[in-house]
């Protein structure tokens, strides 16, 4: 994925960690299928239609989550799903002057998130957790 998601290495991954003890959210796996079915009145619900992924992206083993509401419920109480930042993983093809920038800003915003500065060893780039 860092192919597509963070210029051949040249960016960052972030990793979080979702609040899922919120009870309007909810954790949803993501079915990779070979066809897409047709949404019609009978399978619209919200599960259904983002719980499904062509079979070509399966790889990326994603997660999501969903918020469910009453429909008579008009506030903006848990509206948005609170997310921790544990880790950031640095490309091993980011420039040094990038890397710097970004271990003073995460100094400076939370010296608690880890920044993991990943380098080509393995297939794993080396890291291990």
């Amino acid at each position: 994925m860092w192919s597509f998601y963070a210029n051949e290495h040249k960016g960052c991954c972030i990793e979080l960690e979702p609040n899922t003890s919120v009870k309007d959210w909810h954790f949803l796996n993501v079915d990779y299928v070979l066809n897409i079915a047709t949404i019609n009145k009978d399978n619209a619900t919200v599960e259904n239609v983002l719980s499904k992924k062509s079979s070509q992206w399966e790889y990326e083993q994603e997660v999501r989550f969903i918020r469910t509401v009453d429909a008579d419920d008009n506030s903006n109480r848990k509206r948005f799903l609170r997310i921790k930042i544990s880790r950031i993983f640095l490309g091993i093809r980011m420039t040094p002057k990038d890397k710097k920038f970004i271990h003073k800003l995460i100094n400076k915003v939370d010296s608690s998130i880890e920044v993991v500065d990943l380098q080509r060893k393995d297939i794993d780039f080396g890291y291990e957790d």
